[in-house]
């Protein structure tokens, strides 16, 4: 290094010598123009001439190389000059302050702060190549994730022309996206999880571009056309957004697509057949979109397809056979016009496949006659009728049985997953669905329910520790309520979020809720609503019951972050439910005051008298006075619904046809609740005769006979029925 530190001076000392003797001597014989010199000096001029320039030349290499270094130094140092310049306009344009311009960004470690297992999705990276340039090095790649940055896209990064890849995800700015972005050479760009509007236009000039995401914004506008020229596209991600109108027939040429996710926008019109040229595409999401008509049925050549989400939309017709796509484990076609049967090759897949044709408008006859958990569908909750009705349910979602006040909550600690249908409780009285599954993410059957690990300073706190969640949609199901009014009571707390200023505290749960199929909560925040965290909310609805089933759906509409504070964390949350109804239950007392009265109906004071008095209950059925035939000393204590329905079923069993007469298991379903109770219509003067309650009076002899402190139903025996006898009797007389 000393040598050649050197070699300037030397070099610069004997041109300067050189230069100032030619000068001299050309000065000699500008002078001696009219003559010649001499020949000695002639021959030592040209000596010293030939020794010096034999001298010369090499040290003329050495200064060109020594020069040429100088100039790539030069060039290393205006690089880093414009790049520094570049980082420093773009920090100003994003909001970042913390970036240190006293150091070199591409070698100073204070500029890389990578994911770790504390933090797994932040990332605060400037990558630089310094390889393949003569040792220049040029930024490549920016990763700011999870930084709250709450500026602008910065239109100066047109100033890094050797950018590849830039990561904004999950902050806070806002604007639109620059027209200077069209001339970026980006391979990569996500900005996903912002507060960005605007259109999405100049992204189509990226022509470069392998994958794009733009999920959870503001962005308005249609798809532009121009997204075509995106030929080398892997992977496209714009769900969650305003986008509208149709979706371009052009999006034909992005033929290399792996990865398509478009769900929750404001589309119109048919869904796109461009499967043909799809054929790499291995997930599909186009859920609650607002596309309709029929699946078309070309999307069975997607041979790579695993996952398949069109669910939330419009679309109808049948299920395209879908059989021999072997890679496929994951179909959510939950709420859309679907009809027809449910295919056969979906009844036949087992728990390895994650299955959701619920809210459809499939024949019942085709639904299987036994469901498995992984396959969602309303008509499994008909297979299993209801042993007695019930009146009120109480859930601890996600958390073990506890007692609040006089009120037992039922333990819900049965673990979630991606198509889960569970059925609680020995009686079935209850169950519940969980669709969706956590995007990007593996997941596990615990990420279906969360625990506070925090101590909760808040009423009724063992209600809000734990509590159920879903990536997409969830649907509980309380079966066997009595028909009638209900009050629901839906019980929330943000338990995941905090409020501590942290990346924690960026995140925003939005969901909706529906009972029994209406919307009831619209983009609800809860702790917007509760005006914090770690807070309780709780809504009071009030819902009919008419088929003895009451549904309470929560579901996730796209809206809201979805990675904080880490990617997979969003959909609806829930504590706990309550349902109680709204009228007096009938006790048990009273049930069997009722049925032994039974008796009294028509043996203590119609049908034990006289032929006549079954006429007057006929009478008294026609003329909807059924009641009048109520013993008065009952007064108001009883069930008139109960005492109504079990006058009528008395009726039916006194047909003078035993093939009308309804059997003894008929009796106890109508009893029951199970099965309507048909009225009678029959001709009175068919009872003129008393013979033919010869057979009535002498079964009711034999009750009598029992003594009347004995509660025995009159419709009860111990193996046969009561009304087969009455038949043989009755044929007999």
């Amino acid at each position: 290094m000393a040598k050649l530190a050197c070699i300037p001076v030397t070099m610069f000392s004997l041109i300067g010598f050189v230069i100032v003797f030619m000068c001299t001597g050309a000065n000699q014989v500008e002078a001696q123009a009219t003559g010649s010199l001499p020949d000695s000096e002639a021959v030592w001029l040209t000596f010293f001439l030939s020794c010096t320039i034999g001298t010369f030349i090499p040290l003329i290499g050495i200064l060109s190389n020594y020069l040429g270094k100088k100039k790539i130094l030069v060039e290393k140092l205006m690089c880093l000059m414009c790049a520094v310049e570049a980082l420093q306009e773009i920090a100003t344009q994003l909001g970042k302050k913390d970036w240190n311009f006293k150091v070199n960004p591409c070698n100073d470690s204070s500029w890389i702060t990578q994911a770790s297992s504390q933090r797994p999705l932040y990332n605060n990276s400037i990558i630089c190549n310094c390889s393949n340039t003569g040792g220049v090095c040029h930024v490549v790649s920016i990763f700011l994730k999870g930084q709250d940055l709450a500026g602008i896209l910065p239109p100066s990064l047109v100033k890094l022309p050797n950018l590849k890849k830039i990561d904004l995800n999950r902050n806070y700015l806002s604007g639109m996206i620059p027209r200077e972005w069209a001339s970026l050479k980006l391979e990569y760009l996500s900005i996903s999880t912002n507060n960005l509007s605007g259109r999405i236009d100049y992204l189509a000039n990226i022509t470069t571009l392998k994958a794009l995401t733009i999920e959870s914004n503001l962005f308005s506008g249609p798809v532009p056309p121009g997204l075509a020229n995106l030929v080398d596209l892997e992977l496209l991600v714009l769900s969650a957004n305003n986008l509208m109108g149709e979706l371009p027939v052009a999006l034909t040429n992005l033929t290399k697509l792996k990865i398509l996710r478009i769900s929750s926008n404001n589309f119109t019109g048919r869904m796109p057949d461009s499967f043909q040229s799809w054929k790499q595409l291995q997930t599909l999401e186009i859920e609650a979109s607002g596309l309709e008509g029929p699946i078309p049925p070309s999307i069975s050549v997607l041979s790579n397809l695993t996952v398949l989400d069109l669910s939330f939309n419009s679309l109808d017709g049948n299920i395209p056979n879908l059989e021999v796509l072997t890679s496929l484990d994951t179909i959510y076609l939950t709420k859309n016009l679907l009809s027809g049967p449910i295919p056969d090759w979906i009844k036949g897949r087992d728990s390895r496949y994650q299955i959701d044709i619920s809210y459809n408008n499939f024949s019942e006859s085709s639904a299987p006659n036994t469901c498995p958990d992984t396959l969602i569908l309303t008509e499994c909750l008909k297979n299993n009728p209801c042993s007695k009705d019930q009146y009120s349910l109480n859930i601890n979602c996600g958390g073990k049985a506890t007692t609040i006040g006089n009120v037992k909550y039922e333990a819900d600690l049965e673990l979630g997953g991606a198509a889960k249908f569970v059925r609680m409780m020995t009686d079935d009285s209850w169950g519940f669905s969980s669709t969706g599954d956590f995007w990007d993410v593996w997941s596990s059957s615990l990420d279906y329910i969360a625990t506070n690990e925090s101590v909760l300073k808040m009423n009724d706190s063992e209600l809000y520790m734990d509590a159920r969640l879903s990536p997409l949609s969830l649907t509980y199901y309380a079966r066997c309520l009595a028909n009638g009014n209900y009050t629901v009571k839906l019980h929330f707390a943000e338990i995941i979020f905090r409020d501590n200023r942290s990346f924690f505290s960026v995140g925003r749960r939005i969901f909706d809720v529906y009972i029994q199929e209406e919307l009831v909560l619209k983009d609800f925040d809860i702790e917007k609503e509760a005006q914090g965290v770690d807070k309780a909310v709780v809504r009071n609805f009030t819902a009919f019951v008419e088929n003895k089933i009451l549904e309470i759906r929560f579901h996730w509409s796209g809206k809201g972050t979805t990675d904080v504070p880490k990617r997979g964390t969003y959909g609806p949350l829930i504590s706990a439910i309550s349902i109680d109804a709204d009228f007096n239950p009938p006790d048990d007392r009273k049930k069997k005051i009722l049925i032994t009265v039974g008796t009294e109906f028509f043996g203590g004071r119609d049908v034990w008298e006289a032929g006549h008095q079954g006429n007057k209950a006929l009478v008294s059925q026609q003329k909807g006075n059924l009641m009048d035939l109520v013993d008065l000393n009952l007064k108001s204590n009883f069930s008139k619904e109960e005492a109504v329905k079990i006058m009528k079923v008395a009726l039916l069993c006194t047909n003078p046809s035993p093939t009308l007469r309804p059997t003894m298991s008929a009796v106890v379903s109508m009893l029951e609740g199970q099965t309507a109770v048909h009225e009678l219509i029959m001709d009175p003067s068919i009872y003129g005769d008393d013979l033919r309650f010869k057979a009535l009076r002498e079964y009711f002899d034999q009750i009598m006979g029992q003594g009347s402190d004995d509660t025995q139903s009159i419709i009860h025996s111990s193996d046969a029925t009561w009304i087969g006898s009455s038949t043989t009797l009755s044929n007999q007389s």
